[in-house]
């Protein structure tokens, strides 16, 4: 995402020119920011067009806006003081879709000019300087702390910016944030903390990518590593690897079989791959989309057991009479009610979604793999993450397709309600992401959360597809589910925040209604669910910078730190996979660079109590993320 923001030269000097038509904001990023309460924000700024254009963030805009904001508390809840088209002047208060607008003033703009914009802020005092004079005064309690920054939607440039305060302000932010960070480290003494339980060294096997399962049937994990590139948006064009190659490793490193497969295409790492137990016998099968064929091979040796070719792409994607090329993720579903899911699914598309899905039957015994049934959607696509659920009870899964649910023999059941209104976002609506199961705590129902893009969150009744909550939150991206409340019935909901509001994760009750929300930086959209301490509460992973890397609670606080993570470390640069894999119910954290494999647990062992939390995770959905309850006796 390239970031709009350019040093230039404007009468000799250099400014800091944002030269698109959408929404940026610069924010300071020092610590102790949010405790900021009484303050001065002033910046020169030259508001060079008047207009904007609809984005992520603001759909509809069209007026262009410059100015400073302060008492901040995330990318859609902020003070505003600026310049608005060609001559207004407005100080407002921003809360996700509503801008409130506290005083504002006709005052045609020289747009070749650059206006000195002043903010203070003192109690529920909020006073607004244009050149040195003053032109409002107002009195709003609603954001009573917060960091100071500037933000746009057009061409525009920034001559100079500073924040100023008292010395007894900034004694006073200053013990708020060692009082809260004080707070947060007493919290952290209640979980368990991180230490390396084993490191594997790949560099005897070569790097790719990695996937955890149990080859063998002995109810621990292994290690199955994908040689090459990965590639993110299809496959076949892998790089590294003239043979596509696969190595199976035990947890002490140890080689279990290594496989070339000649003829195949793609580097196996840019495959779209699945570990699962297809056939009941306790090991677990690899499903894999290659560049040309879909293929399913023995976990205990790699052989292929099974292989059919790609088939012709559907006709929004590729070339006529082209190979599709899946995109993003394999799945493996249950749509015939077998005993154990072996279907596979396989779909098109691109960052801007996709149109046809193509359901494939392995029958385990026979070796056999054939096409069952294909199916196309018109508007809205899917989006990036599809899911699979046995809605109706019959056995057979459905298929989630973004804002469509498909019965188990592809036939359409619904459209979500009003769906066919959607607004086309920059001609890419889709729902970004899906995950569906019984999340409000009604064993009676069935929900299903949906990211959907700058349309927001919804939460939709699986049977009907009508909708029960809605929420703007802004462009939802990523979702997260899993008890992270356990004081609360049902799951909780994280839905992260992508384009124009990078980084707000919100927080939802199982039956949609908004309890939290936090920004850690400007870049995460969620984490996957962590049992860690085995007690019943999940944690949020979150690795997008070194300042956020850690297990996070629902109420917005790092609980559990890594040790030596820094931007420079192998930690931000690889793979992260949860799951357990020294032998009981908690989770370890498992990090996968080009060299190593190194795997973290707790410094201690679970309580003693008699039960230990060991939630279900669909590995064959694999993303969104979604953390099934249960229980199990606690054996030591």
């Amino acid at each position: 995402m390239p970031s709009y923001l350019a040093v230039v030269l404007d009468a000799d000097a250099e400014v800091l020119e944002h030269w698109d038509l959408s929404d940026r904001a610069l924010i300071t990023a020092v610590p102790g920011g949010r405790a900021w309460a009484d303050y001065a924000i002033e910046a020169e700024v030259r508001q060079i067009l008047a207009h904007t254009e609809g984005n992520a963030d603001d759909e509809f805009g069209r007026v262009g806006r410059t100015g400073v904001v302060f008492r901040y508390q995330d990318l859609r809840r902020y003070y505003f003081f600026g310049l608005e088209g060609y001559d207004r002047l407005v100080l407002a208060r921003r809360d996700d879709e509503i801008w409130a607008v506290l005083a504002d003033a006709y005052e045609p703009f020289d747009r070749a000019r650059y206006y000195a914009l002043r903010a203070e802020v003192r109690g529920d005092q909020i006073r607004g300087l244009v050149d040195g004079e003053q032109r409002f005064v107002v009195r709003d309690a609603a954001y009573a702390s917060g960091k100071a920054g500037l933000r746009t939607n057009t061409l525009s440039r920034v001559r100079r910016a500073t924040v100023v305060t008292s010395e007894p302000a900034r004694a006073s932010a200053a013990h708020t944030h060692a009082t809260l960070r004080q707070k947060d480290a007493s919290l952290s003494e209640q979980y368990p903390r991180p230490v390396v339980w084993r490191r594997l060294d790949l560099t005897p096997y070569g790097s790719g990518f990695v996937r955890l399962g149990d080859l063998r049937g002995t109810g621990v994990q292994d290690v199955v590593v994908f040689h090459g590139a990965p590639n993110t948006f299809g496959v076949g064009i892998g790089a590294g690897e003239d043979t596509p190659r696969i190595t199976a490793l035990d947890l002490a490193g140890d080689p279990i079989w290594q496989q070339k497969y000649p003829g195949v295409q793609g580097a196996a790492a840019s495959w779209l791959t699945k570990l699962h137990d297809m056939d009941g016998d306790g090991c677990d099968e690899i499903a894999a989309s290659t560049g040309d064929q879909l293929l399913v091979l023995d976990g205990a040796t790699g052989e292929v057991r099974a292989s059919a070719p790609l088939p012709s792409a559907g006709p929004f994607f590729g070339f006529r009479g082209s190979v599709v090329k899946p995109t993003y993720h394999l799945y493996v579903v249950n749509v015939r009610g077998r005993p154990h899911a072996a279907d596979l699914l396989i779909r098109d598309g691109d960052g801007h979604g996709g149109n046809t899905v193509w359901l494939y039957a392995y029958t385990a015994g026979e070796d056999r793999l054939e096409l069952l049934w294909t199916h196309t959607v018109m508007h809205p696509k899917f989006g990036h993450h599809i899911n699979a659920w046995d809605v109706d009870g019959d056995g057979r899964e459905e298929i989630l397709l973004g804002h469509w649910l498909l019965d188990d023999d592809g036939r359409e059941l619904w459209l979500l309600e009003g769906g066919e209104y959607q607004d086309r976002v920059h001609g890419s609506l889709h729902a970004d992401s899906v995950a569906i199961g019984n999340f409000d705590g009604d064993p009676s129902t069935i929900e299903i959360a949906v990211a959907g893009g700058s349309q927001g969150f919804y939460l939709v009744d699986a049977a009907t597809g009508h909708i029960r909550r809605h929420h703007a939150v802004g462009h939802a991206q990523g979702l997260s589910v899993g008890n992270f409340r356990p004081d609360m019935p049902g799951l909780e909901i994280l839905v992260g925040n992508r384009w124009g509001n990078y980084g707000i994760l919100n927080l939802f009750s199982g039956a949609g209604e908004r309890l939290h929300r936090f920004e850690p930086d400007n870049v995460t959209q969620g984490g996957p669910p962590v049992n860690w301490r085995g007690d019943g509460q999940e944690l949020i992973l979150l690795t997008s910078t070194a300042d956020v890397f850690g297990l996070w609670d629902a109420a917005g606080r790092r609980v559990v730190r890594f040790p030596e993570v820094s931007e420079r470390s192998f930690y931000m640069r690889g793979q992260v996979l949860v799951q357990p894999v020294t032998g009981d119910p908690r989770d370890e954290i498992v990090f996968v660079s080009e060299e190593s494999v190194v795997i973290y647990t707790q410094d201690q062992p679970p309580s003693p109590d008699e039960r230990i939390y060991a939630p279900t995770r669909r590995a064959r959905m694999e993303i969104p993320w979604t953390s099934y309850p249960g229980w199990k006796r606690n054996v030591e």
